[in-house]
């Protein structure tokens, strides 16, 4: 049924009517509210159709809303609700009593058309998610009984573990990429950047020209969709900021939102330059795939639903604060108490200069890529140095054995045959 035969269906209940007949779609239906259930019957076809009885909850009452079907009134009092609900939220004075609000007061229903604000582990230390351990009396009887505590206090630790590693990666990892390849750290192909070439697609042959095309390509695709995630967390970044401001908690962990803006534009900005630095030495295609989408993962590492499980979708509450952001500055305009949340403008300034950076290496990198080639050491010359360490260590025996074996596995990382060196670093093993 529809909004209108739902009407119709209304107004013949209110007027104490149990058996009549409503229009439907061009058809007649006989409409019995006597018995259980109550059913409908296709005058033409015969088919009869049990109806279900629904009550008046604050979930059926929102969906009304969206359809259109209180009137003036009771659409007040619906959003008086709403209202008081944000207000009670303002009043708890804590993340965690907020979020358990948020988690028992608001209805599905309400949340309808609303976009889920994105989440990560910085937002989710920010609204207490890492607070809401459960000490020794919290616990039910079921779950000291089976030993459950155990195992959540556990997976608590795991997870606090695994944030920090989660930082330490984003932090570390981009700007290790893009120096290990400038200055030919542990990379396969050492850059000889005192002979590279200047020129109009210098550099360029048929041999190389699918490669060189295909970074050319990912350069370009990762800048772009850099700036756009970047804009995209700006954006929701915004929200969440204010909205903690507006709430006014006690126990809340801004440091942790602060932290979250300078991660996303920290990874952006060196997931940007590694990928032009990682592609500079490619030589074949499958390496410039599997580089550049493994630096694009890097980016998202601290998404909630990401590849990482120690976070779900369940553990932010996202949509109930896309909620609380479409409502809290109507709250704001009638409670005089309600301070209104004011934007940050150091933050939203940095955004917005890291994006106008990116968006100008959008075009730069692939510009410099183009007209720039930078030769890498033969790896002859490579394999020939590894092997020469090996065989030092052969020949000057188990007391400088140490040291050898150091700068033997350290020519070996960049790209020389390993199996042989390991053969001959064991050699001087037979002589004990």
């Amino acid at each position: 049924m529809d909004a209108e035969d739902v009407a119709q269906l209304t107004n013949h209940y209110d007027n104490g009517e149990r058996l009549f007949t409503i229009l439907s779609r061009g058809r007649l239906y006989d409409i019995d509210l006597e018995g259980t259930p109550w059913c409908q019957r296709n005058r033409d076809t015969g088919k009869e159709r049990s109806l279900r009885h629904e009550p008046t909850t604050a979930a059926t009452t929102a969906k009304k809303i969206r359809d259109g079907m209180l009137d003036d009134e009771e659409k007040e009092k619906d959003m008086e609700k709403q209202h008081e609900l944000i207000k009670e939220l303002v009043d708890s004075k804590s993340i965690v009593g907020c979020t358990e609000l948020m988690d028992q007061c608001i209805d599905d229903d309400w949340l309808g058309g609303l976009d889920s604000l994105p989440g990560n582990v910085y937002r989710i230390i920010a609204f207490g998610g890492l607070n809401a351990d459960k000490s020794n009396g919290d616990y039910t009887d079921d779950e000291w009984r089976r030993g459950m505590h155990g195992f959540k206090t556990f997976q608590k630790s795991s997870e606090k573990l695994g944030i920090f590693f989660i930082f330490a990666i984003q932090a570390f990892v981009p700007p290790a990429v893009f120096f290990s390849n400038l200055y030919g750290v542990g990379v396969e192909h050492v850059l000889q950047w005192d002979q590279a070439e200047y020129g109009p697609l210098a550099g360029w042959s048929a041999d190389n020209f699918a490669i060189r095309l295909t970074s050319v390509f990912f350069i370009f695709i990762t800048a772009v969709n850099t700036v756009s995630s970047l804009l995209d967390e700006s954006i929701s970044w915004m929200k969440i900021d204010k909205m903690l401001k507006f709430l006014n908690v006690d126990d809340g962990n801004s440091w942790a939102l602060y932290l979250d803006a300078f991660m996303n534009m920290h990874v952006a900005i060196w997931t940007v330059l590694s990928t032009f630095m990682v592609l500079v030495s490619e030589d074949s295609i499958s390496d410039c795939v599997f580089d550049a989408f493994s630096l694009t993962f890097l980016f998202n590492l601290d998404d909630i639903g990401g590849d990482l499980g120690f976070f779900g979708n369940d553990d932010w509450p996202g949509l109930q604060l896309a909620w609380v952001d479409q409502n809290m500055y109507a709250v704001a305009d009638k409670f005089t108490e309600v301070e209104p949340p004011e934007p940050n403008p150091v933050i939203e300034q940095m955004f917005r200069a890291t994006a106008m950076f990116l968006m100008s290496m959008v075009f730069v990198l692939p510009m410099i890529y183009l007209c720039m080639f930078v030769p890498w050491k033969a790896e002859e010359a490579t394999t020939s140095c590894c092997t020469m360490a090996a065989m030092s260590v052969a020949a000057t025996g188990v007391a400088e054995m140490p040291c050898c074996l150091f700068i033997a596995f350290g020519r070996a990382a960049e790209g020389s045959t390993i199996s042989v060196s390991v053969a001959l670093l064991f050699d001087p093993i037979k002589h004990l």
